[in-house]
């Protein structure tokens, strides 16, 4: 559940930015672990998005499918709050890239 701009209160995937220096998936699971005090390892690339001229200007997302390998779900970072939920259960997801990426993932159970 995000705690800043844009859509506070709001749930969404874990994700982030990629740092200079840093390759993508580096990148992806590092925020993984700065937004929910998960440590995982890539399993695959489910999609890549795009957006543009969105909050932060045009942007590319790519969604990886990750294993969690340790840590403890915790909210951290930017989230207020870090949970699972069941795919027939989930709240608004406030993104469309994010929403696309739990369509691809999991089909039509995500409706």
């Amino acid at each position: 559940k995000r705690s800043e701009p844009p859509c506070v209160g709001g749930w969404c995937l874990p994700g982030g930015f990629i740092e200079m220096g840093e390759t993508a998936q580096a990148g992806a699971l590092r925020e993984f672990k700065e937004e929910t005090g998960l440590v995982g390892k890539i399993l695959r690339v489910i999609d890549v998005a795009s957006r543009i001229d969105g909050y932060w200007g045009d942007v590319i997302l790519i969604g990886f499918e990750v294993e969690v390998t340790g840590g403890e779900l915790n909210a951290g970072d930017d989230a207020e709050e870090a949970r699972y939920f069941p795919v027939d259960n989930m709240p608004e997801i406030v993104f469309d890239t994010h929403r696309r990426m739990l369509k691809v993932i999991v089909g039509s159970a995500y409706e």
